[in-house]
């Protein structure tokens, strides 16, 4: 009996092994209808969580630039930190989410391929997310190196995550379009038409989020001048038309650039939000501000001892005093340094074009709207 009963086992194993074996209500294969409701509820799951994280990553940005036009390094530090927990545990949340077991193995395969895509994208976020802390706490520092340094990795996660949420929507919408053909229901014949495209999230890895474009007529002028020089990033503000000497210019990355028309020379300006803190001061005693400037290819001058060199780009820190008057920002004493975050500003600037550069930008702060 013993024999028996090992050799009716074997057999009821190589039944189910090959499916022959009589198959109960609940082993039977989803209908179309059935599969593209699974698939729809997963899909609703996903792109929930994408778009929270979006916004979550949006509204901390926002909050954060409030808080670094203030100088308030260590408060837009948390804001940055405290939303980037929060989008690591929707993180989680989409971990969890299994593919639907009853869909075709094809389907599957295109949604694991567009499940790693959407991972793929929140880890991007994450680090943009501790880019942007690394580029505060350097701000803090004055650490102007550094400050371009995490700016760079933030800019360099920008194309990939755009590519990753394309390729994820790609992905998706081929198996939705197949599985609301098989249900008998027609299928978008574009992507703009679907709820995946209408939720596409094209990661803007850079402190501002969404930035809106200010309604100045001169923002079109000088994003044409930026585009020819291959600058493609959106204008949100601009001090240009103010004089023809110079203007400066804002990012939607939050990049601040004085265009230098005497000296003829384009100017990073950092940290961010100095600008803001340059324009807000309205009060009647001297007051002393630091920054830096991100000098493209300078020359090894006069002043070539002070600040540090990035190749040819010469990163100048400045301590500058200045004065509201008559309705004006006026500069005054402009001190400088060595190093990237000098321990001291002791040193004169001898260059014209760099006494220049420092007066402009404190005299069209207040122009950039």
């Amino acid at each position: 009996m013993g024999r028996k009963l090992l050799l009716l086992m074997l057999v009821a194993m190589a039944l189910l092994i090959c499916g022959c074996g009589s198959k109960s209500s609940d082993d039977k294969q989803a209908s179309p209808a059935e599969q593209l409701a699974a698939y729809e509820k997963w899909e609703n799951g996903i792109v929930g969580e994408l778009k929270e994280i979006q916004n979550t990553f949006n509204a901390q940005n926002e909050q954060a630039n409030k808080e670094i036009s203030k100088h308030n390094y260590d408060k837009a530090i948390n804001i940055v930190s405290d939303g980037d927990k929060s989008i690591m545990s929707s993180r989680k949340k989409i971990e969890n989410m299994e593919i639907p077991a009853v869909l075709q193995e094809k389907h599957k395969e295109s949604l694991k391929k567009a499940f790693d895509d959407a991972l793929s994208w929140v880890d991007k976020i994450h680090e943009a997310n501790q880019a942007t802390i690394d580029s505060y706490k350097a701000g803090r520092q004055n650490n102007l190196s550094e400050v371009y340094a995490n700016r760079d990795k933030i800019k360099s996660l920008v194309e990939p995550a755009k590519n990753l949420i394309s390729s994820m929507v790609k992905n998706m919408l081929s198996v939705k379009n197949d599985l609301m053909e098989r249900a008998g229901k027609s299928s978008s014949s574009t992507a703009e038409n679907t709820l995946l495209q209408d939720n596409k999230q094209e990661i803007n890895a850079s402190k501002n989020g969404d930035a809106q474009v200010s309604t100045n007529s001169a923002i079109p002028t000088v994003q044409r001048i930026l585009s020819n020089a291959g600058i493609t990033d959106k204008v949100v503000a601009t001090s240009y038309g103010k004089t023809d000497r110079c203007y400066l210019t804002k990012l939607d990355d939050g990049e601040v650039f004085l265009m230098d028309n005497i000296n003829q020379q384009l100017i990073g300006v950092v940290p961010e939000g100095i600008i803001e803190q340059i324009s807000s001061y309205r009060g009647s005693a001297k007051k002393t501000i630091k920054f830096g400037l991100y000098i493209f290819n300078d020359k090894r001058d006069n002043d070539a001892e002070n600040g540090t060199w990035d190749g040819n780009n010469h990163i100048l820190p400045v301590s500058v005093e200045y004065n509201y008057e008559n309705g004006k920002h006026v500069p005054y004493m402009i001190k400088s340094g060595s190093g990237a975050s000098p321990a001291s500003y002791d040193n004169y600037l001898y260059e014209q074009k760099n006494v220049d550069a420092v007066n402009m930008i404190i005299e069209e702060a207040a122009a950039m709207k």
